[in-house]
């Protein structure tokens, strides 16, 4: 009795190669157009060209909706800080019509009026070996005076010219960057060392001034008219 109850192994075998034939997909695949014309493609390479196809258009317009986005947010942040400045800082009509402009132009002049004030090559440091500067060179060509001075010359300036747009500026700053324990503390210093200190100082010098100015006039005037008075007897 044969033990292989099917088949034999010769037949088995045989069969194989037959099958693996028959389930293995072909290399290439022809296809009639409308046209007539004839395409021969291969199966595996149009499908992973369409994988790489459909992945290049998904990342595109991916990309593109990334950048309308960024486009739109970006919109959307200068036409709120736009309207944040005229809300919050020009917001005087008057000041935006006739000073705005003279103001900056002036507030430029001054900052590079600052900057020669400050500049070395005006106070005798020409060279490493001629350097004869004076006290008050030394003390304008200084590290903090080189950074502060054209910047408080521009403040000045466009405070004196515009003063509403000024104020406005400085108050923003102060309530929308700056902490409140710091705001205080800053006006407290401000307070004490130039409100009482240097303003109030300076406004009692120029009254004395301005009283011993009178008094001495006064004084010259009863000189001459007793002089006068003395001549006519």
């Amino acid at each position: 009795m044969n033990r292989f109850f099917y088949s034999s192994p010769e037949e088995i075998e045989a069969k194989q190669p037959e099958d693996h034939l028959n389930n293995q997909e072909p290399r290439f695949q022809s296809e009639l157009l409308s046209n007539g014309n004839q395409v021969i493609q291969s199966p595996p390479l149009t499908e992973r060209i369409h994988d790489w196809r459909n992945s290049l258009i998904h990342q595109y317009n991916s990309i593109v909706a990334e950048l309308s986005n960024l486009k739109s947010a970006t919109g959307n942040e200068i036409y709120s800080g736009r309207e944040y400045i005229y809300q919050n800082v020009f917001n005087d009509s008057h000041e935006n019509n006739q000073l705005i402009v003279p103001s900056a132009i002036l507030s430029l002049g001054a900052f590079f009026c600052g900057r020669v004030l400050t500049n070395k090559n005006n106070w005798g440091y020409r060279s490493i070996v001629n350097r004869n500067p004076s006290i008050l060179g030394r003390i304008l060509t200084s590290l903090p005076s080189r950074i502060v001075l054209p910047l408080a010359l521009t403040g000045i300036v466009f405070d004196q010219l515009t003063p509403g747009t000024a104020g406005n500026a400085w108050n923003t700053f102060e309530r929308d960057f700056l902490s409140e324990s710091f705001i205080q503390e800053s006006h407290r210093i401000w307070d004490q060392l130039y409100v009482r200190g240097i303003k109030q100082g300076s406004g009692e010098l120029g009254k004395t001034f301005q009283n011993g100015l009178q008094n001495g006039i006064k004084s010259i005037r009863e000189s001459i008219t007793e002089i006068t008075g003395d001549r006519k007897q």
